[in-house]
């Protein structure tokens, strides 16, 4: 019996990886940062994630028929990146089968890529990415490397629940979140989240080509962003990162 959500790996993935994943949300901040990662690193395909909860579509890239949520990896490290929203209604089950498969390949660190609603976006030069990390271990690790973390806010959708699961099953955690548009594709914020994971996991993928690319992006990346606004707001995303009502 076909499950509700399958993650279907074209070759074995080891465990002990370091994985990313860059979902649609705001700014489209985590998709744009994951598939530069992708395309700067020339990782190759490993699989993808197809849901009975998906909308039917393909997409096509370079004249080859892919799944829109697609798994890609090289060295230590896997990607998740993602062309479609996962709905509202699917969350809970995309989630479970997210973190199932996280349980079973034992990772280092999983990244959770994305963006932070900033109303004065416009004014800033440059987006801070801020973290927040399932353990102390890491929020050390991250006063180490200089990334300020999230300390009061409320987050909803995919990645809120992700974050819960992981920590509630120790697995070690960090959502990294870049001040960002709301609901335009924002290159400049998705350029901030990689310096951030360039610090962290000491890489050094350049941001300058994607920052000449900015209008490009924002362009090709439209409609994306037109069916994750419509997805959030059903998720009251726009309240995102707001003060709780009672915090300690």
């Amino acid at each position: 019996m076909k499950k509700d959500v399958e993650i279907l790996e074209n070759a074995k993935i080891p465990e002990s990886q370091i994985i990313m994943l860059g979902l649609p949300d705001t700014g489209l901040v985590g998709v744009i940062a994951t598939a530069h990662i992708l395309e700067m690193n020339k990782m190759e395909y490993l699989g993808s994630i197809d849901s009975i909860y998906f909308p039917p579509m393909i997409v096509i890239h370079n004249g080859e028929l892919m799944a829109p949520m697609r798994i890609y990896g090289k060295d230590n490290i896997i990607s998740l990146v993602s062309e479609i929203t996962v709905p509202v209604n699917a969350i809970s089950e995309f989630v479970e089968a997210i973190v199932a498969w996280l349980e079973e390949k034992k990772p280092k660190l999983v990244l959770f890529l994305g963006g932070l609603p900033a109303p004065n976006r416009l004014e800033l030069e440059k987006s801070t990415c801020y973290a927040i990390p399932t353990t102390k271990d890491l929020a050390k690790l991250l006063e180490r490397s200089n990334i300020p973390q999230l300390v009061e806010g409320v987050m909803v959708g995919p990645y809120a629940l992700l974050l819960k699961e992981c920590k509630k099953r120790n697995i070690p955690s960090i959502a990294l979140l870049s001040e960002s548009y709301a609901n335009y594709p924002d290159p400049g914020a998705a350029a901030s989240v990689i310096e951030a994971l360039n610090k962290i996991l000491d890489l050094n993928v350049e941001v300058e080509s994607l920052l000449k690319k900015a209008d490009e992006i924002r362009l090709n990346m439209r409609d994306l962003m037109r069916r994750t606004v419509k997805e959030m707001k059903q998720a009251e995303k726009t309240r995102e990162y707001e003060l709780p009502p009672l915090y300690m």
